[in-house]
């Protein structure tokens, strides 16, 4: 489970820089837990029925990834500096398990291999506005000796200027 949700969490923190321009703030991604599988959707559940101070370090954790916990459930919050937005980079999850290869990149695309311990696959993200993206994922995961495929699609929209508050 920890192996599947920390893949699907890079790819999310990670976002592999833009190839069009998009406005800088703070975003929300959407994702439907089903596509990871049973221990994922399982631990989204534990995640949202956590004791506040348990759900408040996991934040932390999260947050050390440059993600946070979105508005809804199967959502997380990230920003977009104005410096990042104009030199297409964002922030990118760097804890040397995971490493990330751009294949190919387009005004309007952009196809990413990743691969992480036990996880691999790629990204295709396509970019519908300055304001909206969305992101589909094939991955491979190995759990307990036997391999699954994840697929997944992801949503990002921008919601506002500010990333604070």
């Amino acid at each position: 489970m920890k192996k599947i949700l920390g893949a699907v969490l890079f790819v999310l923190s990670a976002q592999f820089g833009f190839a069009a321009e998009v406005k800088p703030g703070l975003w929300e991604m959407e994702f439907d837990a089903q596509g990871m599988g049973p221990e994922a959707q399982a631990a989204m559940k534990q995640m949202e029925s956590m004791p506040p101070a348990q759900r408040k370090q996991m934040e932390a954790m999260m947050a050390q990834m440059g993600v946070s916990m979105g508005a809804k459930a199967g959502s997380v919050r990230f920003c977009i500096t104005p410096e990042q937005a104009k030199a297409n980079d964002v922030p990118v999850q760097d804890d040397g398990d995971c490493k990330n290869k751009v294949l190919s990149r387009s005004e309007k695309s952009m196809k990413v291999e990743f691969k992480c311990p036990d996880t691999q696959g790629t990204a295709t993200v396509s970019f519908l506005s300055s304001t909206l993206y969305e992101t589909k994922i094939d991955a491979k995961t190995t759990e307990g000796g036997q391999q699954r495929n994840i697929q997944q699609t992801l949503k990002s929209k921008w919601v506002k200027a500010s990333c604070g508050g």
